[in-house]
Parts: C-alpha cells; sequence; structure tokens
C-alpha cells in the first residue's frame, strides 16, 4: 500500500479488503489521506466492507472533513484492534 503508483495502491487495498486482513486495517486509513482521490476511494469502500463504517468519509471531500474522518477512523481501529469483524458490526 506504499507504492509510488496509485494503481499499485489500489491493487493492495483491494487485496486486503478481499483476504478480510483486519491487520491491514491501520494502513487502509493512512491510504484514506492519500493524494489520489482513487485510492482514497478505494480506501474507504475497504474499510466500509471490513468494519460496516464510513464515519463520513467522503473521499472527494474537503481535507478539513476528510481529516476529521481519519481522525475518528484512527481512533476506532485504535480502540477496536482485537475485535472481530462480526462483533463489531453487531454493535
Amino acid at each position: 500500500m506504499q507504492s509510488l503508483e496509485a494503481a499499485d495502491r489500489v491493487r493492495a487495498i483491494r487485496a486486503a479488503a478481499t483476504s478480510g486482513d483486519r491487520s491491514a486495517l491501520p494502513q487502509l486509513v493512512d491510504r484514506l489521506d492519500d493524494e489520489d482521490a482513487l485510492v482514497r476511494f478505494a480506501a474507504i469502500n475497504a474499510l466500509g466492507g471490513m468494519t460496516g463504517e464510513r464515519f463520513g468519509f467522503a473521499a472527494g471531500g474537503s481535507a478539513e472533513s476528510r481529516a476529521e474522518s481519519v481522525a475518528r477512523w484512527r481512533r476506532h481501529v485504535s480502540q477496536h484492534a482485537g475485535t472481530p469483524a462480526h462483533a463489531e458490526r453487531e454493535r
């Protein structure tokens, strides 16, 4: 997810989402700050699919609104680090 190429970052995000690799959640949240809107879009879709949450994130939103959502995501990920996905969605 750290490649210089946006297409490579999107592929890595999709791979993490497909595998359901919850250890990738912090990196997915980091990609919400990506310079490329398509990478941000892929990251929020992956996060939404894995957690059932979006926290108001809009890939094309203003930098300020994205920053607020990213802060919520970081809190959420740190608070639910060991929580299985199904338990998280049932809350």
